[in-house]
């Protein structure tokens, strides 16, 4: 356990109160850093020209992050952007009762609560107004009197108030009332001829009110009265000039309980006591007895006696002790030395004046301050997160010493150079001189440079200069061109072999050999139609890679690969200049370029990846790039410092806001020192900073949607419909008619430490599936919505770059026009239907009619070809007749004149003929079968094929005859199937007999059998 300074001045009998009281300085070994309070300034708030009031009394944060400050001139609520004024209007009741207001306080259920001079406000978000609780016309000891210095609520959540009258009051929320304690004779305690000061609730159930008069020599205070409400027991406390271990004043002005449940004390006469509850008394803290004091402080304006008003313990465990008219001192839980707050001189940005007078931290960890007068203030402990060191010069480039660390070269611009000791501060100044050797070769100086002999080498803009530590004295060796100019050096580099590389403005690079001073010029191969352009002989960077390769970075001609032995160079990157080289693996380096912002880069493969203002980065100007222990890249650009972690892909940007005090860098002047502090040199001075320390805010901002503005009106103020009723806040979802469809969002992101740079985006579902980026812009406006559902979401982000994950939602349904409804709709559909249906009816009954009409006329076709058919067939079948009876009528004729004819000889022919008679009459009666539907077939089963094929081989005598071809073919060689073989036979003949009969001499006839299988029925035919 370390020793804690300030412990051996303090008497034996006080240690056991002192260890409790110092306790607080033990830090946690795991505890996880927090912003360096080192870097915490006073930020002014534009309260007097924004609340007509120079004075803050009070300031509280309700649910929804917004926060308000009690000032004279009545209560405003701040989003970071503007205020809100609330007046006390006289004659109004929905204002406040008064304009001086006293104490501000958000309970346990989000209601806020304003004290003034004359009593106590409650808020109500319906109207946007207050209730007043008035003296007037109450029941006696039912409303706090006079004016309202104490709010706070107990472990049950009930809330005490305390008054300047005395008044000791507990809020029913039940009856809307107040009920008065201590202020009957009858109690063992009471304040009814006292101050009520300060007021807190502890722990244990009891109430601490501390009482007293600061302000007027004549009153000297009540001392400090625990009571506890449920025993009824009180006591009193006070000074007692024979008690050391009393209250140093009985004017008790200040009261904490801290997280270790201690209770701190602060009365006139700067007195800050720590109350010994196993002795029941108070261990005083001053200034050599503990860690934690007041700062001492003389009489301010009005005051009787200097006094404690503020007691803070912060979220990292720090304690704030202000003192009025003596400032605000912070004491470190890691157990740094103590941070003062006060006005300075000095510092005319800083605090106006000493006399402080409420302290309050937000939900994000900031920290608010109000003086009496002298306005408002904000500590931001994330906002300045760098140091500044001699801001007034421009510093070039920035150099420590393996040999002296904890000494930083400094180049001043135009100025020589200086050696900071960090430790002392000092700064010992080398100018260019005469005699020579007592400076600099000139007092404008790029790059300090030590190489593997401990010597340090400066390149300045009239070669090299050579510093010897023991002497402190230089010597110069000027690089001249053939034509006897000076030559400027901006960057030195010594290689493996101990050669000394020089990369200069305008002559290329050059080879300088340390033991006689003589050098060599390599220029860099002439781009086309640029050799009168010196610009692209300009080397910025001259880098060694881990295979021992040189490159060289280039105004604006790209990198260069330089092989010595064979003098020769291979350029990438053409056309690109190249600032830094930085080689984070091997074969892989991230360049920073003149305009094309950050590249990876690796020769073989080509770029890697590319990143500029558009992914995040600060400027496409990147000068110079450093790395720390969790491998986050840190470049100064030409608009401020950004961060990037290239395993994410992301940057952090840092600017003015974040305590830089410019945005614009030097090529060459970047360090990072032995201690693991970086450095940065600026136009205006060197920035420091620890990485470790360099925290991004932990909070995104508290999203509100604050209106929506419906064709320019206020639906929250109810201008929209015309009732002029104020919500609370805006429903889930807005229920709007069809033409109210041109709609406004009116957002904001409640994150104070640079309001300014907190960004925004947002998209309305489902019209809009990306994200819209709003940049600082805090309203959306879409017109023309189509009837539907939608959703507008918005997030924000702070100003350190980090947002919020879930989106702050509002729905919105606009409602269709009558004619669009459901029903409307269900309407069009019958009607349509109707119509449709007697559309189809109509043409049904034309479609009937004309089917009608057409089977009746292909029926009288039908009719007329068979009538014509018939009179064919008749015609056929009679010369069919003709025939056989002409042969069977002359055989008769020859048996009739010559009975002794030889009849049997032509009996054959006659049985022939009749045959053929009898064949062509059941055909006739076949064909009447026929039409009449009664023609039945008699099917056997067999070969189809050989049978068609023996039908057709009978005809090929009448066919040889007339010199006619007859063939047969079928696509199958046997088909067993259900035939008719009459009918077949008749079917067949038929048309081989008309087809002998009507074909030309060597005509050719063709009987095709084919198989065709009906769709899907399995039949064939």
């Amino acid at each position: 356990m370390r020793r804690i300074p300030g412990l051996a001045s303090i008497p034996s009998r006080f240690l056991p109160a002192a260890a409790l009281a110092t306790g607080l300085f033990f830090y946690a070994a795991g505890q996880p850093l927090y912003p360096d309070h080192s870097n915490w300034h006073v930020a002014p708030l534009p309260v007097e020209d924004e609340l007509g009031s120079n004075g803050i009394k009070a300031v509280a944060e309700d649910r929804q992050g917004f926060l308000w400050f009690a000032s004279n001139n009545g209560v405003a609520r701040y989003d970071g952007y503007s205020f809100k004024n609330y007046p006390a209007v006289s004659g109004d009741s929905t204002s406040l009762n008064h304009g001086r207001t006293s104490a501000a306080f958000v309970d346990h259920s989000g209601t806020l609560w304003i004290g003034t001079r004359l009593g106590i406000n409650r808020y109500i978000p319906e109207c946007d107004c207050f209730k007043q609780y008035n003296q007037a016309g109450e029941a006696p000891n039912t409303v706090p009197d006079g004016e309202i210095n104490g709010i706070a609520e107990d472990r049950n959540n009930q809330m005490w108030v305390t008054s300047q009258y005395g008044g000791l009051y507990r809020y029913d929320r039940a009856t809307d009332r107040f009920e008065r304690f201590l202020y009957r004779q009858a109690d063992s305690e009471n304040l009814s001829n006292d101050q009520g000061r300060a007021l807190l609730c502890d722990k244990e159930g009891f109430i601490w009110v501390g009482t007293g008069e600061p302000f007027v020599p004549s009153i000297t205070g009540g001392g400090l009265i625990r009571f506890h409400p449920e025993t009824g027991e009180a006591k009193r406390y006070l000074h007692d000039p024979d008690d050391e271990f009393s209250l140093i004043d009985s004017r008790v002005s200040a009261l904490l309980q801290d997280s270790k449940g201690r209770i701190w004390v602060g009365t006139c006469n700067s007195g800050l006591h720590l109350y010994d509850p196993k002795n029941d008394r108070f261990i005083r803290m001053a200034p050599g007895r503990s860690e934690v004091y007041a700062r001492p402080a003389g009489m301010g304006p009005w005051t009787s006696c200097p006094h404690i008003r503020i007691l803070h313990e912060d979220r990292w465990g720090g304690i704030w002790v202000g003192n009025f008219n003596g400032g605000l001192y912070r004491f470190d839980a890691a157990g740094g030395a103590p941070r003062l707050f006060a006005h300075s001189p000095e510092n005319p940005a800083g605090m106006t004046n000493d006399l402080v007078w409420t302290f309050f931290e937000d939900s994000q960890g900031r920290f608010w301050l109000g003086n009496m007068s002298g306005g408002g203030y904000k500590i931001d402990p994330w906002q300045k997160k760098f140091q500044a060191h001699f801001v007034e010069e421009a510093i070039s480039t920035v150099f420590e010493s393996p040999a002296e660390p904890g000494v930083i070269w400094l180049g001043l611009w135009e100025k020589g150079l200086c050696r900071w000791d960090r430790r002392s501060g000092e700064c010992r100044h080398f100018y260019k001189t005469s005699p020579a050797s007592a400076g600099p070769a000139s007092n404008l100086v790029f790059q300090f440079f030590e190489d593997r002999e401990n010597n340090l080498w400066l390149a300045t803009d009239n070669g090299l200069s050579l510093y010897s530590r023991k002497a402190r004295r230089f010597t110069h060796y000027p690089i001249k061109t053939p034509s006897g100019e000076a030559v400027s050096i901006f960057v030195i580099h010594e290689d493996r072999e101990g050669v000394l590389w020089l990369g200069t403005w305008g002559q290329g690079f050059y080879a300088f050999d340390r033991s006689n001073g003589t050098y060599e010029h390599f220029a860099l191969p002439y781009i086309g139609g640029k050799e009168g352009n010196l610009y692209n002989q300009s080397v910025y960077d001259v880098h060694e890679d881990m295979q021992g390769r040189l490159w060289l970075g280039t105004w604006m001609e790209g990198l260069y690969h330089f092989d010595p032995e064979a003098r020769s160079f291979e350029r990438h990157l053409a056309g690109i200049g190249i600032r830094t080289i930085y080689e984070h693996e091997p074969g892989k380096f991230w360049l920073g370029t003149g305009n094309d912002g950050l590249i990876e880069y690796a020769p073989g493969h080509g770029i890697l990846r590319s990143f500029n203002t558009q992914d995040g980065l600060s400027g496409n100007k990147v000068y110079s790039i450093l790395e720390d222990k969790d491998q986050v890249l840190w470049m100064s650009t030409n608009q401020g410092i950004s961060s990037f972690d290239h395993r994410t892909e992301t940057f952090v940007k840092y600017d003015k806001e974040d305590g830089l005090p410019s945005l614009g860098y030097y090529d060459f002047s970047a360090l990072k020192a032995f201690d693991g502090t970086f450095f940065f040199g600026s136009f205006k001075g060197l920035v420091s900073f620890r990485p470790e320390q360099v925290l991004k805010h932990f909070a995104p901002p508290t999203m509100n949607i604050q209106d929506v503005r419906i064709f320019d009106r206020s639906y929250r103020k109810g201008e929209v419909d015309s009732t002029f009723t104020w919500l609370p806040e805006l429903p889930e979802q807005l229920v709007l008619p069809y033409n109210q469809n041109e709609l406004t969002f009116e957002y904001v992101g409640l994150h104070y430490t640079a309001p300014a740079l907190n960004q925004y985006r947002h998209r309305l579902l489902p019209y809009e599936q990306q994200w819209i980026e709003a940049g600082d812009k805090r309203a959306a406006r879409y017109t023309n919505l189509s009837p539907g559902e939608y959703q507008f979401q918005v997030v924000a982000s702070n100003s350190d770059g980090l947002w919020a994950e879930i989106p702050t939602t509002i729905g919105i349904r606009i409602l269709p026009p009558w004619w669009q409804t459901w029903w409307a709709r269900l309407l069009y559909v019958l009607v349509a239907a109707s119509a449709l249906y007697g559309a189809y009816a109509y043409q049904k009954r034309r479609w009937t009619l004309q089917a009608s009409l057409q089977r009746e006329l292909e029926e009288s076709q039908r009719l007329k070809e068979l009538d014509e058919f018939k009179s064919r067939f008749y015609a056929n079948i009679t010369h069919e007749f003709r025939t056989p009876l002409t042969v069977i009528q002359g055989l008769a004729d020859q048996i009739q004149e010559n009975p002794r004819w030889k009849v049997a000889e032509h009996t054959g022919l006659i049985k022939r003929n009749s045959q053929k008679l009898l064949q062509l009459i059941n055909q006739m009666l076949d064909l009447s079968k026929l039409e009449a539907g009664r023609m039945e077939p008699h099917y056997i089963q067999g070969d189809i094929i050989k049978y068609l094929s023996y039908l057709v081989e009978s005809f090929h005598s009448p066919a040889i005859n007339r010199n006619i071809s007859l063939s047969f073919y079928a696509h199958t060689d046997r088909l067993l199937m259900d035939y008719d073989p009459e009918k077949c036979q008749q079917v067949v003949s038929n048309l081989l007999s008309n087809a002998i009969k009507f074909t030309p001499e060597y005509g050719k006839i063709k009987v095709v059998v084919k198989c065709l299988l009906m769709g899907g029925s399995g039949n064939w035919k």
